[in-house]
């Protein structure tokens, strides 16, 4: 099982072909943020490395949120055309719970233990997800500002608190808790989505690739000139 996994949602571009929901191909790059002159070349790059055609693929799965909501635009957008123009299935993962896979991963977590994964909203607020050892969702997505004593009432006996998202950094500066961990999973990243994706597929969870839009979490931040013509 082939599928294209598209990353989009921070400054972080990254596209990866997984098989059977293990990397294959990767390619990334860390603050960039042109996504939308960057995107379709990676894909190009990769198929290439693959040798393979966009139409040998199985799906394609896009991080569908919440973040950047220009930079989910442009992943979700290159996503649906490629289905939509191939037939193929349109995959959606979330982007927080594939953060939190990735500390799955890195990192021994405990039964007792939580992983909670935070995506920067700008000032001291977030985007936020709980989740338990075995990535069982305990809180969906939610919006939050962040202070010290936030996710502190969830700790279990015993437990900790791994953290991981774009928004880790800003809340261990106002919090010192023994119980917290702070780890190296900062970002976003495809090769996180990857068994998310092969595990949506398996049991055929797709979305309607003519009207799925990304998922948001709150209005994006728009203002108006402060001279209109």
């Amino acid at each position: 099982m082939l599928i294209l996994n598209i990353e989009t949602s921070t400054n972080v571009g990254s596209v990866s072909l997984s098989k059977d929901g293990f990397c294959w191909i990767l390619k990334e790059e860390k603050e960039s943020g042109d996504h939308a002159r960057q995107l379709t070349l990676f894909i190009e790059e990769l198929m290439e490395l693959a040798k393979l055609r966009l139409k040998d693929l199985d799906a394609v799965a896009v991080s569908a949120g919440p973040g950047s909501y220009t930079g989910l635009r442009i992943g979700v957008s290159v996503a649906k055309g490629i289905c939509y123009t191939l037939n193929k299935p349109l995959l959606a993962v979330s982007t927080l719970q594939s953060m939190a896979y990735g500390v799955q991963q890195f990192y021994k977590v405990g039964p007792n233990d939580l992983i909670v994964s935070i995506q920067d909203a700008r000032r001291m607020d977030a985007y936020a997800a709980v989740y338990d050892h075995k990535l069982k969702t305990l809180k969906d997505s939610f919006f939050l500002t962040l202070e010290p004593d936030s996710f502190l009432d969830m700790i279990g006996e015993g437990g900790r608190i791994f953290v991981c998202g774009t928004a880790a950094k800003k809340w261990s500066e106002i919090i010192n808790h023994s119980s917290l961990i702070f780890t190296e999973i900062d970002s976003p990243s495809s090769r996180f989505m990857e068994k998310l994706s092969f595990e949506k597929f398996s049991s055929q969870q797709f979305e309607n690739t003519a009207y799925f839009e990304p998922f948001y979490l709150k209005p994006p931040n728009v203002t108006l000139p402060k001279n209109p013509l």
